[in-house]
């Protein structure tokens, strides 16, 4: 639920949910890597989560398809894409059924958690801005899933990176490995080792290798290193970074016009 809205003026009463309150109705799926697969805001409150389940484009895609589904709970009722939580479980496999279930939709919870934090704007209510938005407008900017996109994307773009540094990281480990002599990492060789105790191996064979992997292997996503910290920046813009090589950054690697934005 979106709450905090205003009571639009025309066919108000459908925004009230069953606490009283004029909200929206958020549905949204997501998959186990927590992306959000499909959003949809443009329902008011009072409306049935199994009606826009029913109505959404998403089930009408999966109806068809074979060895796909989902996991909701137990307002949804139970469909060959959809499993959902017994209601009245008893001891033994259907107990054991829902926790498995409740413990895979923690993934949507996290999911909601990370745009939240994201985009805090979402923490506040929205009455204090539908005073100058008006609700439909509101409802224009949501149901395409906007913060959800720009949350997949920048997660992408953060997660490359991350995982860029951390096999730079993991060939300079080997590296290092090597230099010392610990072959620990490398089973092919180690076991070459052990079958001939007594002959003398040279490392440089194997740290040049590695360490030509690692050379352009760098130079190839150098790129991404030049735009880290604005990458991190705009993943959290609360954190701690250093203002004039986040500037300089900005100013080298986006056009001018974007450069002088006021921040």
């Amino acid at each position: 639920m979106l709450e905090g809205i205003l009571k639009p003026n025309r066919h108000g009463d459908e925004y009230i949910n069953r606490k009283g309150k004029p909200t929206l109705n958020v549905q949204a799926t997501c998959d186990a890597r927590e992306m959000f697969t499909s959003v949809d805001v443009s329902w008011p409150g009072s409306v049935h989560d199994s009606r826009i389940w029913r109505n959404s484009q998403t089930r009408s895609q999966l109806i068809n398809k074979a060895n796909v589904v989902l996991l909701g709970d137990g307002v949804y009722g139970i469909e060959p894409s959809l499993m959902t939580p017994f209601i009245n479980p008893t001891p033994g496999a259907e107990i054991n059924y829902n926790k498995l279930l409740k413990q895979e939709r923690v993934i949507s919870e996290r999911c909601f958690g990370q745009l939240k934090r994201r985009f805090p704007i979402l923490h506040l209510s929205w009455s204090s801005m539908s005073e100058k938005i008006p609700i439909s407008k509101m409802v224009g900017l949501t149901t395409d899933g906007a913060p959800a996109m720009l949350q997949g994307r920048c997660k992408e773009l953060t997660e490359m990176i991350s995982d860029i540094k951390a096999f730079i990281k993991k060939l300079e480990f080997w590296e290092q490995n090597l230099i010392d002599g610990d072959t620990r990492h490398f089973p092919i060789l180690l076991e070459n080792i052990s079958q001939s105790p007594l002959e003398t191996h040279d490392s440089k064979y194997h740290v040049e290798i590695v360490s030509t992997l690692k050379d352009n292997f760098k130079n190839r996503f150098k790129d991404f290193t030049k735009i880290a910290i604005v990458v991190q920046f705009v993943v959290s813009p609360f954190m701690e970074i250093d203002i004039q090589q986040f500037a300089t950054s900005v100013t080298q690697n986006f056009s001018e016009g974007i450069a002088a934005t006021e921040m």
